[in-house]
């Protein structure tokens, strides 16, 4: 196969999701002559004989379109990512990009809010994150002493990718996570998160709670979590705006 730059990818597919991702994604457009096609670097003449690459031809799983996304990736020459990435990944990035994190008083208000956050969930951890271009950024945290996390490790990678708390009940069975490189207080058997959404929809972070023991976070537990993120949102576009 060409080198990267010489290499053009087509992708055959319907569905509107795929279009949706793809159009966002950098490096990657649409043909405008041809719905369902989409081709890797900035040549606009029309391909001949370019490979295709063979995916999902729908998108019912979350992580589809970062699947299919590493599957064009790779066929074009580009490394993989580790994680995966949200349909929007550019202009999320944008947005969390918007704010100035390390502004003072915003960091007092959210090292207030993970205290409310334990508390609340009777948990003996908890953090605010911001997912970053390669890292989650930990704004804020109580009992953990954690200042960034991997995002090819962070539950948050995912966590990200919906519009609904995530849970995870036993860490140590979910693949998605792997605590083993963090330096912890203790040993986290439980995850529960819920994303923090701009008003035009772009998920920037997480605010999570860790448990020493395995458990079930119902309702209450996810409601609690929506609520701090808002307040986290809230206290962004109070005192973070860059």
């Amino acid at each position: 196969m060409a080198a990267a730059s010489d290499t053009r990818v087509r992708y055959r597919s319907a569905d509107p999701s795929v279009r949706e991702f793809f159009a966002g994604l950098s490096g990657f457009r649409l043909v405008d002559d041809a719905p369902d096609v989409v081709v890797a670097d900035d040549d606009a003449s029309s391909p001949t004989g370019v490979p295709t690459v063979e995916g999902p031809q729908t998108t019912d799983e979350a992580d589809a379109p970062a699947r299919l996304a590493v599957e064009v990736r790779e066929a074009a020459g580009h490394a993989p990512l580790p994680y995966p990435v949200p349909r929007d990944e550019n202009a999320r990035l944008d947005a969390l990009h918007r704010y100035d994190t390390t502004e003072q008083t915003l960091n007092a208000h959210l090292n207030a809010l993970t205290v409310a956050v334990s508390a609340s969930l009777e948990t003996p951890g908890s953090f605010i994150g911001v997912v970053d271009e390669h890292v989650e950024r930990v704004l804020a945290d109580d009992g953990l002493g954690i200042e960034e996390i991997p995002r090819d490790v962070a539950a948050c990678s995912y966590g990200i990718l919906d519009d609904d708390p995530l849970v995870i009940d036993d860490v140590d069975a979910d693949s998605r996570v792997d605590v083993t490189g963090l330096d912890l207080p203790f040993e986290p058997q439980s995850y529960a998160g819920a994303p923090i959404r701009t008003d035009d929809g772009h998920a920037v972070g997480m605010v999570c709670v860790l448990d020493e023991r395995e458990r079930s976070f119902g309702d209450n537990e996810t409601d609690a979590l929506t609520w701090f993120a808002d307040e986290v949102l809230r206290h962004l576009d109070d005192y973070g705006r860059a």
